[in-house]
């Protein structure tokens, strides 16, 4: 087989695992990371949708003598294996599924929560800090003081939604004042900002934390601490 042949088959063989580690980033978000680390995530999803697919394919047949065929570990190893599009199709479908459990699991941090279960780790789970803060419900739904050392402000709102961690740092604020951050002087307000800063250009103090009976993700109803 020529290499371009190889190329287009290996394509083809992780689709599945390309469609559930697209559906994973889009629900998780993605942080930076290198290729070789995206490449090796595509491959873990493949095996995992091929697994649960032929695990379906052998219920059915065990169950019901139903002759389906499942070939594409075959075709992994074998080029005189032919790559069957019934077999790609259907483990893309099995790797939704597969993605949403990943996603459920890493907004859960189930990994991690069963780490300090057995003491295997302290780790919290998030990609990092500014992660961990803005996933936190002491965040979430609060009121809080965003300072932007670059203009010398600060803003009293809360935060509708945050970037993926990487060399910017990205807000949406909502219900915005803003004041001189030396005199504490007001300047103006404003329901919607979004804000664009390096990582050393933003701190955020968060102004009170939430009774665990009344999170929301909306603001509550006592106005911004000034």
């Amino acid at each position: 087989m020529d290499i371009s042949a190889l190329v287009i088959r290996i394509i083809f063989l992780l689709l599945p695992g390309a469609v559930a580690a697209s559906i994973y980033w889009k629900m998780k978000g993605r942080a930076t990371r290198k290729d070789w680390e995206d490449f090796l995530e595509v491959i873990v999803f493949s095996l995992f949708s091929y697994a649960v697919y032929a695990s379906i394919v052998h219920l059915i047949n065990w169950n019901w003598s139903a002759g389906v065929q499942f070939t594409a570990f075959d075709a992994f190893f074998d080029d005189r294996v032919a790559v069957r599009w019934q077999d790609i199709f259907f483990s893309s479908l099995a790797g939704v599924c597969v993605a949403l459990i990943a996603s459920y699991s890493y907004q859960f941090k189930i990994i991690n929560k069963f780490g300090k279960l057995v003491g295997a780790t302290q780790r919290f789970g998030d990609e990092d800090v500014w992660d961990f803060v803005h996933r936190s419900p002491d965040v979430r739904g609060s009121w809080v003081i965003v300072r932007d050392h670059k203009l010398n402000l600060y803003y009293t709102c809360w935060i509708q939604a945050f970037s993926d961690s990487g060399k910017e740092r990205e807000l949406l604020l909502r219900e915005v004042d803003v004041y001189d951050d030396a005199s504490a002087e007001w300047r103006y307000s404003t329901p919607v900002m979004y804000l664009s800063r390096k990582q050393d250009e933003l701190t955020i103090e968060i102004l009170s934390v939430p009774d665990q009976n009344e999170l929301t993700t909306e603001p509550r109803e006592t106005g911004p601490e000034t």
